[in-house]
């Protein structure tokens, strides 16, 4: 995405339909050079799971007498800046936690203009690993953080800080994707699919005829932004970490903490190690592979991950996600394809559920070969083939789309909420464009008297 766009007079319907009108009374503001813009700001601090992480961004919008859309509206620069471990861990210590998040935000003071702070939105949101906590340290967190960036300098009220709508999350992040590909508002959207640590999100387009087909608390529309409606949910449990403890536990048959997990999914050559799960620390091996082909093993490992996935799934109606308009795939379906070498790191590239299982089953894949230091190598592969196949149903040979960043601007929820923030700054006052189009409007109502 270019970080300006020129306005065209070819370009709107307005010049066509009035030239006379336009060419006598704004033809000397449509035909200037337009490097007065207007500039915006916005502060986004993502509490994931995993870490908390600081996207600043400074949106441009040329002035201009047409209708705004995401064609003028535009990313000029980014900050970025991350911190671990992720802001569950402080349940037990808020303060301390609360303390974390300012530093991090202090960082964008290099970035945000100390005059344009008190304008700036600051947007602190809480994703799935706060969501698991017990209600009150969610909620003691969330208000010793609100507290201490009052004193920031930045606007802040009750909306600041909060834990993210399971749906705002998936919405935000199909925003961005097709906002970095120019897909907005032209009906050639991209489905947008992510894997956190503790949910995944799976956002795409609907056609209003076919809305009756899903649950209300799935359909979304936001006519602020773009009259678009769209399906969004966010799967508990379908995270990489929350599936791989959710995996052990099934597979263990009982449903109360084990002192030790054992799996065929695992690498033999795990024993006993200790992992963290969301605060919770849990001893897993890897079983003997002896005997048993790769294609056995990821066969093995697959049928218990099915199950998994089958309840996980519930009721939701995800039986064919869409894919006519291609499909994006962000967050750990980037480091899975970075890590298994599907990728060039820091580019983006193409993978196929066909790829990934002849991949694993390979002689240099997670079900054939022990790798100590990526022990999960194997169930990782199982898991996003069972999640796209079983759960989402696509084709094996189905094309999917892997960012991590396009023109150099991370593809996060951070940027749709951003980009959210401003067009609804922007259409709700009377600027210029709405000014004009009001104008045009009442001209119109009189022609047609």
């Amino acid at each position: 995405m270019t970080a300006t766009t020129a306005v065209s007079l070819t370009h709107s319907p307005l010049v066509r339909a009035f030239p006379l009108i336009i060419s006598g009374m704004l033809v000397n503001k449509i035909g200037q050079d337009y490097d007065y813009k207007d500039i915006y700001y916005v502060v986004v601090v993502d509490c994931g799971s995993s870490g908390s992480r600081l996207h600043a961004y400074k949106f441009i919008l040329p002035k201009g007498y047409r209708r705004i859309d995401s064609e003028n509206l535009n990313i000029d620069d980014e900050l970025y800046a991350a911190i671990k471990p992720g802001l569950s861990s402080y349940a037990d210590i808020p303060k301390v936690g609360a303390k974390a998040i300012v530093d991090l935000i202090k960082a964008a003071d290099v970035f945000v203009p100390k005059e344009m702070k008190a304008v700036t939105p600051l947007i602190v949101r809480a994703t799935a690993g706060l969501r698991v906590l017990p209600e009150n340290k969610a909620d003691t967190l969330i208000k010793h953080i609100r507290e201490a960036i009052s004193d920031l300098g930045y606007p802040v009220n009750e909306n600041s800080v909060k834990i993210l709508k399971e749906s705002d999350e998936g919405i935000c992040m199909w925003y961005a994707v097709n906002l970095l590909t120019d897909n907005l508002g032209k009906g050639t959207a991209m489905t947008s699919l992510e894997i956190g640590g503790a949910s995944a999100q799976v956002t795409y387009a609907v056609n209003n005829d076919d809305i009756n087909k899903y649950s209300a608390n799935d359909i979304f529309i936001r006519p602020a932004v773009f009259s678009t409606t769209l399906f969004s949910h966010s799967f508990i449990g379908q995270g990489i970490g929350a599936a791989r403890f959710g995996s052990l536990q099934l597979e263990s048959g009982h449903p109360e903490p084990q002192e030790l997990y054992l799996s065929v999914c695992l690498d033999p050559a795990l024993c006993e190690h200790e992992f963290n799960f969301f605060g919770q620390l849990v001893k897993v091996s890897g079983t003997s592979r002896k005997g048993l082909s790769p294609e056995a093993v990821f066969a093995r490992c697959r049928e218990i991950v099915q199950r998994y996935i089958k309840v996980t799934m519930k009721s939701t109606n995800v039986e064919k996600v869409p894919t006519e308009n291609g499909v994006a795939a962000m967050g750990y379906f980037y480091h899975f394809s970075n890590d298994e070498g599907f990728i060039t790191p820091d580019e983006s590239g193409e993978i196929s559920i066909l790829q990934i299982m002849e991949h694993a089953m390979g002689p240099s894949g997670g079900c054939a070969t022990s790798d100590e230091k990526r022990p999960w190598r194997c169930f990782d592969a199982v898991f996003i083939v069972s999640l796209l196949q079983d759960g989402y149903g696509f084709d094996e040979s189905t094309k999917i789309n892997v960012y991590n960043d396009i023109d150099g601007y991370g593809v996060e929820w951070s940027l749709g909420i951003a980009y959210n923030y401003v067009m609804a700054a922007i259409t709700a006052q009377p600027g210029p464009a709405n000014v004009y189009d009001k104008f045009i409007r009442s001209i119109l109502a009189k022609r047609r008297k």
